[in-house]
């Protein structure tokens, strides 16, 4: 399945929007410049949980959803100062009768 399929209009990765199959622990710089870039830009869209390049799922059963997600606002708060404006959603999906979930964060233009 594709994020296509329970989004709508995607495009591939561009200035406005990334994927990552998970948040790299060892290189959270990385995916920091992306949120911060967005937010220094005209804001973007970072999905987690599909695979950059082909925008395939990859997904999370809810528990993973969750530390993934609480990983994600430690870091941002522990190193992006201020805080972009953003929000957090969990998008549902289906694969082999389980319910996967793969994070939205959608992240304003900043105003400072």
């Amino acid at each position: 399945m594709f994020l296509e399929e329970i989004t709508g209009d995607i495009k591939p990765e561009s200035d406005k929007l990334e994927c990552k199959a998970v948040l790299n622990r060892e290189d959270v710089v990385d995916w920091l410049k992306s949120i911060a870039g967005f937010a220094n830009a005209s804001g973007g869209d970072f999905y987690i949980g599909v695979e950059d390049k082909t925008n395939k799922l990859i997904g999370f059963d809810r528990k993973a959803a969750d530390n993934e997600r609480n990983y994600f606002n430690n870091q941002v708060n522990e190193h992006l100062t201020p805080r972009p404006q953003m929000k957090i959603l969990f998008l549902s999906y289906e694969m082999r009768g389980n319910e996967r979930f793969i994070i939205k964060v959608s992240i304003e233009e900043s105003t400072i």
